[in-house]
């Protein structure tokens, strides 16, 4: 009778710290899903809060820094998507890209029609064509650079 308490105190002790294990390993509300390719993500904050975030095709690599999305829908599809050494933040100002095809491709960035205000900071595109198309476009306090490649206001 011993043997069996025993055992089932044993039994009881494992599914406790299975259920605090599962706690401790949870994504809280919304849909996280990563698809196919390889999703690293090193030191540093990572942070996904409410919203749906999806990562597809693709590489996708935040490297050391705080990376942190807030309550939204946030996606990225095929191709390679990185961000590399440093603090990538979307502080609480507002950051609207309106209505049109925003598209980021092998070093093709493009904003389409709308108002595209990047608020006080650092604001560096680097090598690739930079062709900002009709609508209102705003770059306020900060250092604005814009590096090596072909860029074309239309």
């Amino acid at each position: 009778m011993r043997g069996l308490t025993h055992w089932t105190r044993g039994v009881t002790n494992w599914t406790r710290g299975l259920t605090h294990w599962t706690r401790c390993h949870t994504l809280d509300e919304g849909s996280h899903t990563l698809d196919e390719g390889s999703h690293t993500l090193d030191e540093g904050f990572h942070t996904l809060d409410e919203g749906s975030h999806t990562l597809d095709e693709g590489s996708h690599t935040l490297d050391e820094g705080s990376h942190t999305l807030d309550e939204g829908s946030h996606t990225l599809d095929e191709g390679s998507h990185t961000l590399d050494e440093g603090s990538h933040t979307m502080d609480e100002r507002s950051h609207t890209i309106d209505q049109g095809s925003h598209i980021l491709a092998d070093g093709s960035h493009t904003l389409d029609e709308g108002s595209h205000t990047p608020d006080e900071g650092s604001h560096t595109l680097d090598e690739g064509s930079h062709t900002p198309d009709e609508g209102s476009h705003t770059l306020d306090e900060g250092s604005h650079t814009l590096d090596e490649g072909s860029h074309t206001p239309d």
